[in-house]
């Protein structure tokens, strides 16, 4: 899609967010279970000489930014006068205690920093992935999937507790994902960006609304998904919360009281009745939101093109609610596409840019 502003500074707008700008990404292989994620290059308010650039994970399932804390990287960012400390917990396993602080961030190929941001510096990591955390970042070794220093959330959601949210729901009205065609080889270069804050043309232009409400996951689309594992009988799943996130490699079912394991595994045609696993390959899979066809593909065993697991959703401790279940798009939607993320229009929506290309 077009973007017609490409500033290459941060330039404040009448309503406090920034003119619309656009920042390189990078498509970082993961070390174990294949797949991968996009990492995000930022760098915190020092002066130039000592300005020390780390790459982050994009999450847009994730919720505030949280970056790996070492002295040597923060030391003219002032903690607040009064310690207020931050938890989150990932359907990964992972955890962090933080503790929260505001500066200015500077992006890949930007002039100048932003405004004042809360951000959380992990103290402490958490999680099976996670036990050599501590000793990483002292070594100056990307602690997280062997490639980021933290989690740059990128949800529409914020944290009840803390007030922590985005740091491009603090800057911008909105962004896009842009990202190039599924690597065909190992080590192959994809083109990856993100356009930070939406022009007037951006809104007016987007092909479709997948209307954001609140439900399993925050703010998300309702969506329909079709299993299919017979060339006659289609199965359709109970309407569920869609979450896209970039921070998760392939597609995941979590199933509830609404998409229940019994429906997925009869439209599966899965027998064994595991309470995890991976879709059997040739079955299909479809995926409607409000009328749009996100994900139209036959499973397979590659992560972030065809792979799509299953798993009993994480009832929240804190919450009487029954989980329904929901679909984590994971990053598989996003190759050979641009998806908009626009949270602060009078109705919030997210728009799929289609792409021409066959999965």
């Amino acid at each position: 899609m077009r973007s017609d502003i490409s500033s290459t500074s941060p330039a404040d707008r009448s309503d406090g967010t920034t003119a619309p700008f656009t920042v390189p990404l990078t498509l970082c292989s993961l070390p174990t279970g294949g797949g991968y994620k996009l990492g995000i290059k930022v760098a915190f308010n020092f002066l130039p000489l000592y300005m020390t650039w780390r790459l982050f994970e994009l999450d847009t399932g994730g919720t505030g930014f949280w970056s790996a804390y070492n002295s040597g990287w923060w030391p003219q960012v002032p903690l607040p006068p009064q310690l207020q400390l931050a938890y989150i917990a990932y359907a990964s396993g992972n955890e962090y205690w933080g503790q929260l602080t505001q500066v200015g961030l500077y992006f890949e190929g930007q002039q100048a920093f932003t405004s004042l941001v809360n951000v959380s510096q992990i103290q402490i990591a958490g999680g099976p992935k996670l036990a050599d955390w501590q000793c990483n970042v002292c070594n100056d070794i990307p602690p997280l999937d062997g490639n980021f220093y933290g989690d740059f959330g990128a949800d529409m959601n914020t944290d009840a507790t803390t007030g922590l949210q985005s740091v491009l729901l603090q800057i911008a009205n909105g962004f896009i994902v842009h990202l190039g065609s599924y690597p065909t080889t190992p080590g192959e270069q994809v083109s990856a960006s993100l356009q930070i804050g939406l022009s007037s043309a951006d809104i007016s232009g987007a092909p479709n609304q997948l209307v954001l409400t609140s439900g399993e996951k925050g703010l998300t689309p309702t969506g329909v998904l079709y299993i299919n594992h017979h060339p006659v009988t289609i199965v359709p799943l109970m309407p569920v919360a869609v979450l896209f996130d970039t921070g998760t490699p392939s597609m995941h079912i979590w199933t509830g009281s609404l998409l229940s394991q019994d429906l997925l595994f009869k439209a599966a045609g899965i027998v064994s009745r595991s309470a995890t696993g991976q879709l059997p390959d040739g079955v299909q899979v479809t995926l409607f939101c409000d009328g749009v066809t996100v994900l139209d593909f036959t499973a397979g065993s590659q992560p972030g093109l065809n792979q799509v697991s299953y798993a009993p959703v994480k009832a929240d401790p804190s919450s009487s609610d029954e989980a329904v279940g929901y679909v984590n798009t994971g990053l598989t939607p996003f190759f050979d596409r641009s998806i908009m993320f626009s949270p602060n229009t009078p109705t919030p929506f997210i728009s799929v840019f289609q792409s021409s290309a066959t999965r």
